[in-house]
């Protein structure tokens, strides 16, 4: 099979590719079909738009790409931990049409690539929703999973007193019986591991989860909404670290209204907020932080550039 080629994107300045990953069976090879759209810029657009897109939000896993993927009749090298992704998140009886930065942007491409990284919160804003993938499953982390799932449950089930259920960490009788979960010791140890990916440490993922109007949390083949999985751990009566605290507070939920997110924040203060952040290159703790401060509204702020 012959290797992808990137054709050149529109010279629309909103254009952008989406991925659509068609349906298989998860041991089947993966084939995607790579195309073009353009962001809607008004309401209007909004109504009209006739596709709903997924923008996955995960860790690149290093830079050696030693799985294959088909795209477009030909193929293209990505890495393991994109594959399994991409495996797991695939569904048997429909193509669903995905974001996905390391195959939607043309990145041996440094004028594209600068291009597309000033896109990318609007690309996720914009997204029906975001997937974030945590990567593969344990024993440990699908006990927790199995536990907020359950939460879910409870959620729908108590309606509006949930918010005050999950504020107030408050032990309600008629639904202790669903509670007695949180205390297993193997769904705690699954709550640390999760926290504990990479995926957390990662600079990119604020503006992605950040952005994101509705948000699930995958690990292996499991999924829970993101406004449960940020409130499990307090539920658990677990104290996250400061920088998992701060991701955990901007996922869609109520706790994003209140937090540092809802604040004006100038570029130095995040740079030292999230120092201890991971970037595949140096430059990429500027730009990522750059899109969610309060210097992107400035005409003279700094521009992407990787050339």
């Amino acid at each position: 099979m012959s290797t992808y080629k990137y054709a050149s994107i529109s010279d629309d300045k909103h254009a952008f590719r989406l991925l659509k990953l068609h349906k298989g069976y998860i041991n089947e090879p993966i084939r995607c079909h790579l195309w073009q759209t353009i962001l809607p810029q008004n309401e209007i657009d909004r109504e009209n738009q006739l596709v709903d897109y997924i923008a996955l939000s995960y860790t690149w896993g290093g830079q050696g790409k030693s799985a294959e993927i088909e795209v477009n009749g030909c193929g293209m090298r990505v890495t393991e931990n994109l594959y399994s992704a991409l495996r797991h998140l695939r569904t048997e009886v429909e193509d669903q049409d995905f974001w996905v930065d390391a195959i939607c942007i043309d990145q041996g491409n440094p004028d594209e690539r600068s291009h597309q990284v000033g896109l990318m919160r609007r690309i996720y804003q914009e997204a029906f929703g975001v997937y974030v993938w945590l990567g593969g499953s344990t024993t440990e982390t699908d006990a927790a999973m199995d536990a907020m799932t359950k939460l879910e449950q409870l959620r729908t089930k108590i309606g509006k007193e949930w918010r005050f259920f999950a504020e107030k960490r408050i032990q309600l009788e008629p639904y202790s019986r669903e509670r007695d979960v949180l205390g297993d010791h193997p769904v705690r140890a699954g709550l640390e591991q999760l926290l504990g990916r990479p995926w957390f440490r990662r600079i990119w993922i604020l503006q992605e989860i950040g952005s994101a109007r509705m948000a699930q949390i995958y690990c292996g083949k499991k999924h829970v909404s993101a406004r449960i999985f940020a409130q499990f751990p307090a539920l658990l009566c677990y104290i996250p670290d400061a920088h998992c605290q701060a991701v955990l507070d901007i996922m869609p939920g109520f706790s994003r209204e209140e937090s540092w997110w809802s604040k004006n924040q100038d570029l130095h203060t995040l740079l030292r907020q999230f120092r201890n952040s991971q970037a595949t290159e140096e430059r990429d703790m500027i730009y990522a932080l750059l899109g969610i401060s309060e210097e992107a509204t400035e005409k003279n702020t700094i521009e992407v550039d990787y050339k």
